[in-house]
């Protein structure tokens, strides 16, 4: 259970209820249903038959719908519901005679245990929480610390509104499965890379530290013909003016991938290696490494 320790025991208080949901589902609909058809009776006693329907129908319909809608659809409703709890309990004890009955057929004839609803990532996104609401004036590109800051609380206040930022995730998070390695790689040409036999001496260590990377490929002869990958932090133990080979160091294979690799599997290879080589003949290639 997650949320702060509040709402964990307004959800612990609300819980009990909610699990015979059926039983609850009986029990409001005989009390509301008993409470609109006793309302025009007692005012028919009181007022003349006109008065009286007009007052009942605008009773229910202020005080039965628009009234409980607008307040238990808003931020607070967890906790409302929970103060609310001890009543709905009394309710249910004394119409417990005939909701139990009816909720027990209920829960034979459309199966108690509901099973959750799966949703393709499809299906996800054209949930109305998953779009964002346009506003020029929360440009991302423009936003500073301050204004995300602000916008994060006011999607907090409101309750269920989701923030740009957190939409972006959650979409990237969902195209994981169908989006390929080759949509998201760096083509050859625009990688750094190191030539094996290239001189470890002060101009090449100060283009390593200008790259900013800290793994950098090494190739062979070609720069299709990937050898290993260098930890660049291994450099830091070397002296520029010995001007050794790279070939001199123990080289790091990287992953390798199918071009119809999907960057969800990608995902699960987390811990193993930070650069990934896309290749249609990975046998090939694993067997010239091993060789």
């Amino acid at each position: 259970m997650e949320g702060a320790e509040s709402e964990k025991q307004c959800a612990r208080k609300v819980r009990p209820v909610l699990e015979r949901h059926h039983l609850l589902l009986v029990t409001l609909l005989i009390v509301n249903t008993s409470a609109n058809e006793a309302l025009p009776i007692f005012l028919d006693e009181q007022v003349p038959e006109g008065i009286s329907i007009v007052l009942s129908v605008t009773c229910v319909l202020m005080f039965g719908e628009i009234i409980p809608s607008a307040i238990f659809t808003g931020p607070n409703q967890l906790r409302i519901a929970a103060a609310l709890t001890p009543g709905v309990k009394v309710l249910i004890a004394i119409v417990f005679p005939i909701a139990y009955s009816i909720s027990k057929l209920l829960d034979c004839s459309t199966n108690s245990t509901h099973s959750s609803v799966l949703l393709s990532p499809n299906t996800l996104r054209k949930q109305p929480l998953l779009k964002p609401e346009p506003d020029p004036e929360l440009d991302l590109e423009i936003a500073t610390p301050n204004q995300r800051k602000h916008r994060r609380q006011q999607a907090l206040a409101s309750g269920t509104r989701l923030i740009v930022d957190e939409i972006i995730i959650i979409h990237g998070t969902l195209d994981l499965l169908s989006k390929m390695v080759t949509e998201v790689m760096i083509p050859m040409s625009k990688i750094y890379m190191l030539e094996i036999d290239t001189k470890r001496n002060h101009n090449t260590m100060a283009d390593i530290l200008a790259s900013g990377h800290s793994r950098i490929p090494v190739y062979e002869t070609r720069r299709s013909n990937i050898v290993g990958l260098l930890f660049v932090k291994k450099l830091i133990v070397l002296d520029p003016d010995d001007a050794r080979p790279t070939r001199d160091l123990v080289l790091r294979k990287p992953i390798l991938v199918a071009p119809n690799g999907s960057c969800y599997s990608m995902l699960n290879e987390k811990g193993r290696s930070h650069i990934a080589l896309v290749t249609k003949d990975k046998e090939i290639v694993a067997w010239c490494w091993s060789s």
